[in-house]
């Protein structure tokens, strides 16, 4: 079955391989017997039922019950540690509503957050937040298991914990000054970012430990706070004598990120812009573009001296060269008068695999790349990537929609398809787009027509004027074109019923795809649908333990909607 992108390759599954587990699931809770309406002793017991399902109703409902369910806690620690993730998870979320009474499961819960479960792992720290216990509770725990765990698996519970922002900054300041998690300690911080500013004093003496991989965690974490990290300057500066490479990378990065008072850096930074190592060049010429960014004298002269290295640099062999080279011209702002015309004869000249990078590396840019990719547009040789690079932004790239439209005269269906696509991504800003989009539901080549129907979805009801074409035109082609119809005609009539029928099958198909883009659409649509989505929600679950952050927060949130 396929499923509502224009681009999607998805390993597909039957409706039935979604829908009977459900069933049986529904089944079972109904045997059993609903939770709600039972005392607390008897929600107790039913923690003990045989089946997973009981177990994980009974913990939902003593999380409703809050603090009247403080006699369950026992019961509830004893169900961090249940075979079933669901019944994990939801213990979990039970201990934290009844709050401070859950103070015994402190412990219980901080060996959940190295759960294989994603769901486990988000639900006991949630409980922790609102169970508030304290860092000189949490730290020495956070110690004891990561003597026990796997250290990949720790590095997802700490992430997990830089969910929660500044609240756990302190903790953190604290894992700093312990050898043992010092290190993990900067992977948090880093996430944190900028709220992580009352730990930059610690950082900077962290800066001083003997391992490696420490120092350039500091350093890293530093330079994610920004400008409240300027303190840290002068210690940065000095390991970028340092004889070990990747600190004297995150220390650059550093320097560059917290926009270091030039007359700290730039002298140690331009030795750099003459070593051997092109990285460290490259790099050490984005930072310095950065530190000078209202200098317009100097830029001028870094411009000169650095511009020529970064082009050719753009088709090294070296991805991660490629990649930083891209990132320092953008840092440099030579315009598109300079940057166009280079990029056409990369395009022309080079392999697709380094089109490909360089695409994702100016994509990574976001909004300040949109001006030039416009002007790009309007040059035949880059108008195809440039629209490529514009849909990955999305929505902040709404500036460029009348320059999309314009391309769609392009001769190429690979370009138009393209460009429908990108004005797709940007979504209700592409409004004035409708006309050229039924304009392309009469293409000659499919794969445009199917980028027009996505592109008219994205519009949702903007896009209503387009109904009669795709019911008559479009959606009864065959298979292929059914499925993106139906999701279309969804989201261009959201409050009708049939649409709902025909667009759910496609849209549980499509969350256990290939692409993330196409899961975070489904799953968003489907949070569109609210509750009567529910035969959505085991593989809502299934993908909300995604490895794709984009993938797993849309399907989470689809879960809260559809109240699952």
């Amino acid at each position: 079955m396929t499923c509502c992108a224009p681009r999607p390759t998805l390993r597909c599954r039957s409706l039935s391989a979604y829908l009977v587990p459900f069933a049986l699931s529904g089944l079972m809770l109904a045997w059993v017997g609903p939770a709600r309406g039972e005392t607390v002793p008897e929600l107790i017991k039913q923690l003990d039922a045989p089946e997973a399902e009981a177990r994980s109703a009974a913990a939902m409902e003593l999380a409703d019950r809050g603090e009247q369910a403080a006699p369950a806690v026992d019961a509830l620690r004893k169900h961090l540690k249940d075979s079933d993730a669901e019944v994990r998870a939801h213990a979990a979320r039970a201990l934290g509503h009844i709050g401070k009474a859950s103070m015994p499961a402190v412990e219980d819960l901080v060996h959940n957050l190295t759960d294989p479960s994603l769901h486990v792992r988000r639900s006991t720290v949630q409980a922790l937040r609102r169970i508030k216990p304290g860092p000189e509770k949490v730290v020495p725990l956070m110690l004891s298991a990561l003597s026990d765990k796997d250290p990949a698996v720790v590095l997802s519970a700490l992430n997990s914990l830089a969910e929660e922002g500044e609240a756990v900054v302190p903790p953190m300041i604290q894992a700093l000054k312990d050898p043992r998690t010092a290190y993990w300690a900067c992977l948090v911080l880093s996430d944190v970012g900028p709220p992580a500013k009352d730990a930059v004093p610690q950082l900077i003496k962290t800066l001083e430990d003997e391992r490696v991989e420490v120092q350039m965690e500091a350093a890293m974490a530093l330079g994610s706070i920004g400008p409240d990290a300027r303190s840290a300057a002068p210690e940065l500066t000095k390991l970028l004598g340092d004889k070990h490479p990747a600190v004297k990378y995150a220390a650059v990065f550093a320097l560059g990120s917290i926009g270091a008072p030039a007359a700290a850096s730039s002298g140690a930074l331009e030795k750099e812009l003459d070593g051997k190592d092109l990285f460290l060049n490259i790099i050490a010429t984005g930072a310095l573009a950065r530190i000078h960014a209202g200098d317009a004298e100097y830029l001028t002269g870094l411009k000169k001296r650095s511009l020529p290295t970064l082009f050719e640099a753009v088709k090294n062999k070296d991805r991660k060269i490629r990649l930083a080279a891209v990132r320092a011209i953008h840092e440099l702002k030579p315009g598109p008068e300079v940057v166009v015309p280079a990029f056409a004869r990369l395009v022309s000249t080079s392999d697709e695999k380094t089109i490909n990078d360089v695409i994702d590396a100016v994509a990574t840019l976001g909004v300040e790349a949109v001006p030039g990719l416009t002007a790009a547009l309007k040059n035949k040789v880059v108008r195809g990537q440039a629209a490529e690079i514009l849909g990955r932004i999305g929505p902040p790239a709404a500036s460029a929609v009348p320059a999309l439209i314009e391309a769609l005269d392009d001769d190429r269906p690979e370009v138009r398809r393209e460009v429908l696509f990108a004005l797709g991504a940007i979504g209700p800003a592409a409004k004035p787009a409708v006309a050229a989009a039924r304009k392309a539901l009469k293409d000659p080549e499919p794969k445009v027509r199917y980028s027009a129907v996505w592109l008219l979805g994205r519009l949702g009801p903007d896009a209503a004027e387009a109904l009669p074409e795709l019911e008559k035109d479009v959606c009864g082609q065959d298979a292929y074109f059914g499925n993106v119809c139906a999701w279309a005609l969804f989201r261009i009539e959201p409050h009708n019923q049939a649409r709902i029928d025909k667009a759910m099958p496609v849209l549980i198909s499509a969350l256990d795809g290939d692409r993330p883009f196409v899961q975070v659409e489904a799953a968003n649509t489907l949070g569109m649908i609210g509750p009567q989505a529910k035969a959505a929600l085991p593989a809502l679950k299934r993908l909300a333990e995604s490895h794709d952050l984009d993938a797993a927060k849309a399907a989470s949130d689809a879960i809260k909607k559809i109240g699952g």
